[in-house]
């Protein structure tokens, strides 16, 4: 449950692990729930080590960036291959890379547990934090435009 709640864009972390087993146990048939107390961190440490679960910090991403998938980038080089097709030889002026990367202030990170070996974690989120914009552009020739940097008014 722990890796497709992850999958999902939601990893949990410790506190929420605990609090998932104190519910299974309050919630069991026959059990006297008066007794039940929330499970400790030395039950979590064995509970990972048993399930090969490790500590990550998981990457805040909003919604609409973890669309990206698979499909879309092969799509994306597709239509590359049609644009090569109907114009021909373009030349290196007319082809170029556009790219941009945001400096923010950190929402905050969170350890989340995930499957041992998952390099990549991410945490979607509905917002973040203000952030400002550094795009650049490059030609196939080599020639480089100056950065445009963009704030937020």
């Amino acid at each position: 449950m722990i890796e497709a709640i992850a999958d999902w864009g939601f990893p949990i972390g410790r506190l929420e692990v605990r609090m998932m087993a104190f519910d299974f146990l309050k919630n069991r048939n026959g059990l006297n729930n008066s007794k039940v107390k929330m499970p400790g961190d030395d039950w979590l440490n064995s509970f990972m080590k048993r399930n090969k679960i490790t500590g990550r910090n998981a990457s805040n991403i909003k919604r609409s960036r973890s669309k990206l998938g698979v499909e879309i980038i092969t799509d994306f080089f597709d239509e590359l291959e049609k644009a090569y097709e109907l114009f021909g030889d373009i030349p290196p002026l007319n082809i170029f890379n556009f790219d941009e990367t945001n400096l923010s202030d950190d929402p905050g990170k969170k350890v989340v547990l995930v499957q041992r070996g998952r390099r990549r974690v991410e945490n979607i989120l509905e917002h973040s934090k203000t952030s400002i914009s550094i795009t650049w552009c490059g030609y196939a020739s080599g020639v480089m435009q100056p950065p445009m940097i963009v704030y937020k008014h």
